[in-house]
């Protein structure tokens, strides 16, 4: 809709590659700011990892911000930005161990 705050775009980064890996883009109108995620499987759960903001101040995690050798060489729509949206997911083995928490009334979870 033409008066949307917020679109989400999906897609699969080198689907014919053994990492292929599945990229989510948030695009924040208002923000103006745009959120790369690399959709991680763990213990057959899908995460999201933060991979690149281009406004770091507005992102939820530290990323490593992109250094140029001169202040005026970026466009300052991305002078704030960082991280690497290029970045592929990493072959990692991982665990999901859930045990009943009587005391919580609830599920307790350890992902690894």
């Amino acid at each position: 809709a033409g008066d949307a705050v917020k679109a989400h775009l999906i897609g699969c980064d080198a689907n014919e590659e053994e990492n292929a890996t599945w990229k989510e883009f948030v695009v924040w109108r208002e923000r103006g700011v745009v959120h790369v995620f690399n959709l991680l499987s763990h213990g057959r759960r899908m995460f999201r990892s933060l991979v690149y903001s281009s406004n770091s101040r507005l992102s939820l995690h530290g990323l490593a911000p992109n250094i140029s050798t001169r202040e005026g060489s970026l466009p300052e729509v991305v002078r704030r930005a960082a991280g690497d949206m290029k970045k592929k997911r990493e072959h990692a083995p991982s665990l999901v161990i859930l045990r009943r928490n009587e005391a919580l009334g609830g599920e307790e979870s350890y992902i690894s």
